[in-house]
């Protein structure tokens, strides 16, 4: 009798053993954000800490939205309404400095690597009134703008910077391929550059020399591509469904839920974005809330009823987010974080 009891313990603790396995694996599973929910926000502990906000710009200087660091934080890029133009605040110098006026000036553009370099799609005006663009490199010291293809064209991408030296970029479907130290195109990249393909429905990764292609999006245009720091993720967002984390070894994308203008931290763990409020059809509140893809829960840094901040941006030593409010004005928050995880 004893024995069968001894037997009948070791068989119930077995089963409570894999009963709680099961619920352990379950809760590390993907969950997705649904729309209006703050993504696992948790107010446990102050895993975050802000410990300062500094406002850059002020109404007077201009309107301006998505800020963006330099390479060494000592600058901050920014553009104004309907990306005309570039500028610059110096940090050092509290000074604001504008580089360009263009059209499209200030959209998707790519800072070189020691920061003395900006590459942008700028249009340019011809008399038959048809839009072409060409590829400007500038020079952010002297302002110095100078065009680097021959001749402009339509439908010609935004730059990738994927070297010190080389600039890809697209003709409709087209892979063109820049030398920028030469200005001339070159036929083929060294292997492991990586870079993307976006038009409004579909996206490409290319990557070791591959194509990988992400379907599924359906009729949802797609927005905010966001490479990791090591190359190894990237976030696109679906309008009307959500922020995706693709994965282009394993080819594979999952729905993180509603996370916008996302950007990732220099530490490759940590996402920035925005969460709009709206009832549809105006917008009635915007805050800013950092995800942690180890944990995955997110905290709130903002918490502003009457500013809505947007469009963040990482600092490349981590400790600082800059963004724009719906006014046009530049603020920068300091950050602590716990690196352990939220």
């Amino acid at each position: 009798m004893l024995k069968v009891k001894l037997i009948q313990t070791i068989i119930l603790g077995v089963v409570l053993i894999h009963a709680v396995v099961f619920l352990v694996s379950c809760d590390k599973g993907e969950k997705t954000i649904r729309r209006g929910e703050k993504s696992g926000t948790s107010d446990e502990k102050p895993v975050v800490q802000v410990l300062e906000k500094r406002r850059i710009t002020n109404p007077e200087n201009g309107r301006f939205y998505y800020p963006q660091f330099s390479p060494d934080d000592s600058l901050i890029y920014m553009t104004s309404d309907n990306f005309y133009g570039l500028w610059y605040y110096d940090l050092y110098e509290n000074n604001l400095v504008s580089l360009n006026t263009l059209p499209g000036g200030g959209y998707k553009y790519q800072i070189s690597p020691d920061g003395t370099k900006i590459y942008f799609r700028g249009e340019v005006e011809k008399d038959d009134q048809k839009r072409e663009f060409n590829i400007f490199e500038q020079d952010i010291f002297s302002s110095e703008i100078s065009p680097l293809l021959p001749e402009p064209g339509r439908n010609i991408s935004p730059p990738q910077l994927i070297s010190d030296d080389i600039l890809v970029f697209f003709s409709g479907y087209q892979l063109r391929m820049l030398r920028i130290s030469s200005r001339e195109e070159i036929e083929s990249l060294e292997p492991g550059s990586t870079f993307y393909r976006l038009d409004h429905f579909n996206i490409s990764i290319f990557q070791n020399e591959k194509e990988i292609k992400f379907p599924g999006f359906g009729d949802h245009p797609l927005i905010w591509p966001e490479w990791s720091p090591n190359k190894d993720r990237f976030l696109i967002y679906a309008t009307g469904v959500g922020l995706y984390l693709l994965i282009p070894e394993q080819g594979t994308s999952h729905l993180l839920g509603e996370m916008q203008a996302a950007r990732w931290s220099p530490t490759n763990d940590l996402i920035v974005y925005m969460l709009e409020d709206g009832n549809g059809r105006r917008v009635t509140g915007s805050d800013l809330y950092i995800y942690d893809f180890r944990t995955q829960k997110s905290v709130n840094i903002t918490k502003t009823e009457s500013v809505y901040e947007k469009y963040p941006y990482w600092s490349s030593s981590g400790d600082a987010v800059v963004y724009s409010t719906s006014d046009g004005v530049i603020e920068i928050v300091k950050l602590l974080v716990d690196s352990t995880g939220f």
